[in-house]
């Protein structure tokens, strides 16, 4: 139990502390320190039941699939969701697919290296049925160390070399399919920039293939979006960058000169890409900013012609849902 717990614990403060810290502070216990003072803090509330494993599972369940995330929206067509409308008919297709086991089953704390299928749920909430399903692996991925120096070597003249750590990291994908209306929203951990996303939501649909066929949902573009949040007002988001294409093809791009700074404000930017043209908008970098119903900021990259979202940091269930809901809603 004990090695459970750290690893939980070692996991959980492995993402932003403030999550860590508001868990603490709700159980009226101490909140400050460092990453290794808020693993003692943690590790302490368990032994002393104060905190229990339970809940520290589920703050790394939700750390594990919201934010740092690629999503991708579809609609899955009415006729493959035909025999997934009851929890029953959801149990014999599981059984059928030799993943009865999997049925209110959780992620692995440390997933194999191939992605394997971890847990499939039929829910009801709100008047709506959903098929959730989850898998999991553990990428090793290369992480570029700032604080190292670069290095030459005498045997590779003129070549610099540049220090990255080799890391293991949890890859959590996921879907979830609204049995009525076909919406589904799919889901991975994100991988270093500007890699596409292509082959893991393929790998996703594969190990799930013998229970549905993901790989049969229709992406659900997101052009209209992208012109939407570009009429939104810079108190509800900043609009850092974005790129479009001109009805004879042409292609426009810009950005500010600071992510803090709405690209709309300045002038020039605003005489060469006006922000309301009838442009095609491919691409949104921007950063919703903090209301009543979003705690935080959140920054999001917006590919309309791939119907993928990108959450760049460490986020809430609630945040992003909020701020995936404020996409839809434009489209």
């Amino acid at each position: 139990m004990d090695d459970e717990v750290q690893e939980v614990i070692e996991q959980v403060t492995r993402r932003k502390l403030s999550y860590a810290r508001v868990l603490l502070r709700g159980s009226k216990l101490p909140y400050s320190g460092n990453r290794d003072q808020i693993r003692d803090r943690l590790m302490e509330a368990v032994k002393a039941n104060k905190i229990s494993l339970a809940i520290l599972k589920d703050l790394l369940n939700e750390l594990d699939v919201w934010g740092n995330q690629r999503i991708r929206l579809c609609r899955l067509p009415a006729e493959v969701l035909a025999e997934y409308q009851t929890e029953e008919s959801v149990l014999k297709k599981a059984e059928e697919a030799g993943m009865g086991v999997l049925m209110g089953g959780e992620v692995a704390l440390v997933p194999p290296l191939e992605l394997m299928p971890m847990a499939i749920s039929y829910e009801e909430q709100h008047g709506q049925r959903w098929l959730k399903l989850f898998a999991a692996k553990t990428r090793k991925v290369f992480e570029y160390q700032p604080n190292v120096p670069e290095h030459e070597h005498d045997d590779h003249p003129g070549v610099v070399f540049k220090p990255f750590k080799l890391e293991s990291q949890k890859a959590v994908s996921f879907a979830e399919i609204n049995l009525a209306s076909g919406m589904s929203l799919f889901s991975t951990t994100l991988l270093r920039r500007g890699t596409a996303y292509h082959a893991e939501f393929e790998e996703f649909f594969a190990v799930f293939e013998p229970l549905i066929p993901l790989h049969r949902a229709d992406p659900i573009p997101l052009f209209e979006a992208n012109r939407g949040i570009c009429g939104l007002p810079s108190a509800v988001v900043r609009l850092v960058s974005r790129r479009a294409r001109t009805s004879t093809g042409g292609k426009l791009e810009a950005r500010s000169h600071s992510a803090k700074t709405d690209m709309r404000t300045d002038v020039e930017l605003e005489t060469y890409f006006p922000s309301g043209s009838d442009t095609m908008g491919l691409h949104c970098n921007c950063v919703w900013e903090p209301s009543e119903e979003l705690d935080e900021p959140l920054h999001t990259h917006v590919y309309a012609p791939q119907a993928e979202i990108s959450i760049p940091a460490q986020s809430t269930e609630a945040n992003v849902r909020h701020v995936l809901h404020r996409i839809l809603e434009l489209n």
